[in-house]
């Protein structure tokens, strides 16, 4: 299964193409859809031979209840990876929805599989609380980024970047990273993760988020990479100036520059005038609309596409 993460990682992608005096708005980023192929590309999960597929009570077995977690989480997926629309959105939240009341209804039972269940139900456990909008599960969570499995570890941070709760607690994922950064379906989550309490009233005084998003930032993905940069926009990190920069500067992927041009808006110091002008002559057009936007923001008008014009306010 492929997904389009350039689709989704500004919102208002078509309005950056053209004129754009107004700050640009990031939509959800995907997260690492890689945790989410290692079941979507497999048999959806059934009970074992020695399993009764009901219990004696008709309620839906361990098993069957995994199953339908790890098919409706497939399924908010694939429609995240679509481009983003009207009606994708409702079909998003639509989903999204539907996985929470699942949740609900069969809580303890997720959170016992979650917290004891064979490695395989543990990560689509942890992955399916994160839908159910209850900072109570943060412990189990928290706990089971400290697995040894990689699968169980990417789904767990999906499902922290779902709940998107500003009290999650930052070094067990810098711990997690740390073990297990080197596995794309870690690192991508990890990222999403981020970008996600970012985007909440999460602060990072000490900054262990931003110092975990510059090492995300050396990402052979390039999503990775965009995704980093965009959180640190979101986290205001005004010490990773440098590294930002450089990424709008010189890193090979249009995504990852767009990601930077829009952070250097987003923290709005005038010390990146200069390079969000040398943007402007981007060759690509998202990326020079997006620095225009970030111009238009720190200086508080929009003086048009032409580098020239910008000029005066980059002295």
């Amino acid at each position: 299964m492929r997904f389009n993460l350039t689709l989704s990682l500004v919102a208002c992608a078509a309005a950056f193409s053209g004129s754009c005096s107004s700050e640009p708005t990031v939509g959800p980023v995907l997260p690492g859809f890689e945790a989410l192929k290692n079941t979507s590309n497999k048999p959806t999960v059934t009970p074992a031979a020695n399993e009764s597929s009901r219990e004696d009570d008709g309620a839906l077995s361990a098993g069957q209840i995994i199953a339908e977690c790890d098919r409706q989480i497939v399924a908010w997926g694939q429609a995240m990876a679509r481009q983003r629309t009207i009606d994708n959105q409702e079909i998003v939240q639509i989903s999204a929805n539907a996985i929470g009341l699942f949740v609900t209804r069969y809580r303890d039972e997720i959170e016992n599989q979650a917290i004891s269940g064979k490695v395989r139900f543990q990560g689509i456990a942890s992955a399916a609380l994160g839908f159910s909008g209850d900072e109570s599960v943060l412990p189990i969570l928290h706990n089971n980024l400290g697995s040894d499995d990689a699968v169980v570890v990417a789904k767990t941070l999906l499902g922290l970047g779902i709940l998107s709760s500003p009290n999650t607690a930052m070094a067990p994922i810098a711990d997690a990273v740390a073990r297990l950064g080197s596995n794309i379906e870690v690192a991508s989550n990890a990222a999403f993760c981020l970008f996600q309490l970012g985007s909440t009233d999460m602060n990072d005084d000490s900054g262990l988020a931003s110092s975990l998003l510059l090492s995300l930032v050396e990402n052979p993905s390039p999503s990775v990479r965009a995704q980093s940069i965009l959180a640190l926009g979101l986290f205001s990190a005004n010490h990773c100036l440098g590294v930002i920069t450089n990424a709008l500067l010189a890193d090979a992927a249009p995504d990852v520059r767009v990601a930077a041009a829009w952070a250097l808006g987003r923290i709005g110091a005038n010390s990146s005038t200069a390079t969000l002008v040398s943007a402007l002559s981007d060759p690509d057009k998202l990326t020079a609309g997006t620095a225009r936007a970030s111009l238009s923001r720190i200086h508080g008008r929009d003086l048009g596409p032409d580098p020239e014009s910008w000029l005066p306010a980059s002295d």
